[in-house]
């Protein structure tokens, strides 16, 4: 389940897009306004052979199709999407008549598509017949899909593909599983496997907050900096008392200790109550003479 680019498409799919005659399913608020329309077409794509080009390296796609393909366009129109589509134009048109009056303007990418530049003499123009190209096109949305599944079970699937985004993010961003320092085939699959199951218990750990916590706002960026300055350290002015204090501020990883089942640190800890409170191993160390 992609989106679908549809603007540069076929006349024949544009024609079937345009139909105001071909609906299949509406939807309505409680108001009884209509919120969104749905219609499925049949598309069948060709399946082009694709080569490396030995100067650029880069795949292209040649002439030569090897099959087709069935895809269901799931085409989707929003009056809310409307409305957003022809208000952001219309700012795009007026910065662009004020790059037509002046030119120097004209290095902006969002709005220099609406404006006509002559090759020869003359003075960039407004390109009206762009705009109402566009204009056309408003509130209009495609998703295509090989499942056959309904145009609703599609969308609920489109709509969920932030989350994968959101993995990919805080993989890289948050847990540092990219660069990867490892080269062999062994290292690189240990490395990725960490990195997932790392993935894995943060996912658990910030489902379990927002359920226990409700709507406070608690990030992946906050957990983790919690996470990674709660720390303590060993203080051995006194060999006879030895003992640990803790160098982090009561906060968010106090609430996440008592959230897991882990006793809340005090300013100073004996070992053993350390060990106690963060379920460790409760062995002593034996000093070995060298």
């Amino acid at each position: 389940v992609i989106a679908q680019k549809f603007k540069t498409t076929s006349e024949h799919l544009k024609e079937q897009i345009l139909n105001q005659e071909n609906w299949q399913q509406f939807v309505y608020n409680d108001d009884g306004a209509e919120t969104c329309r749905y219609k499925t077409l049949d598309v069948t794509q060709e399946l082009h052979e694709m080569r490396e080009s030995p100067t650029t390296h880069r795949n292209y796609k040649t002439s030569n199709v090897l099959g087709t393909m069935n895809l269901k366009w799931v085409v989707s129109h929003s009056p809310s999407r409307a409305a957003k589509d022809k208000a952001d134009r219309d700012r795009a048109i007026e910065k662009a008549k004020k790059a037509v009056a002046d030119p120097s303007r004209l290095k902006n990418s969002g709005y220099k598509s609406l404006v006509k530049v002559p090759k020869g003499k003359g003075s960039p123009t407004i390109n009206w017949e762009k705009i109402n190209e566009q204009a056309k096109w408003d509130g209009y949305y495609v998703i295509c899909t090989n499942l056959n599944i309904s145009p609703h079970d599609a969308t609920a699937i489109y709509r969920k593909l932030w989350q994968i985004e959101d993995c990919f993010r805080v993989s890289k961003t948050c847990l540092e599983a990219r660069p990867c320092f490892v080269w062999t085939d062994p290292h690189i699959y240990g490395h990725f496997l960490s990195c997932f199951i790392s993935l894995v218990i943060e996912k658990y750990m910030l489902y379990t907050f927002k359920n226990e916590l409700g709507k406070e706002e608690i990030t992946h960026e906050k957990m983790l900096e919690a996470l990674r300055t709660a720390e303590v350290v060993y203080d051995d002015i006194n060999p006879q008392v030895p003992f640990y204090m803790r160098l982090y501020e009561v906060g968010l990883f106090d609430r996440m200790s008592a959230l897991f089942n882990l006793e809340v640190l005090n300013r100073v800890e004996n070992p053993s109550a350390l060990r106690r409170k963060l379920h460790l191993p409760l062995t002593k160390v034996v000093a070995t003479p060298t």
